[in-house]
């Protein structure tokens, strides 16, 4: 290399502090983004896929609105087993006919 003589370029680029400000510095947070949005779907496809659960309300242990007027707290109203089969036997189906009936709407 003569005296004198600019040092050769890489890149296209002078010195290490022209590639900072030209290239590195700007293109950064766009190189971060796609970096943060890989893992981001990534994560997402290790995710498992769930079907949300319909809840219903045909149990078969249910309650008179006597026995609600009568409780002082929810344990008042929990059964086992065994009581169900007995409260099944007193009271029937409480909701026996209930998706059948049809009413009419005002």
């Amino acid at each position: 290399m003569a005296a004198g003589a600019p040092p050769p370029s890489f890149l296209g680029f002078d010195s290490y502090q022209t590639s900072l400000n030209d290239l590195l510095i700007p293109w950064s947070p766009i190189a971060l983004l796609l970096v943060i949005g890989y893992f981001m779907w990534r994560t997402l496809k290790l995710m498992p896929r769930t079907k949300p659960q319909e809840i219903s309300a045909k149990s078969k242990s249910s309650v008179t609105w006597a026995e609600v007027e009568g409780c002082r707290s929810a344990a008042d109203l929990r059964f086992l087993a065994a009581e169900v089969l007995a409260r099944i036997e007193k009271h029937g189906d409480l909701f026996d006919g209930l998706l059948t009936a049809r009413s009419a709407l005002p």
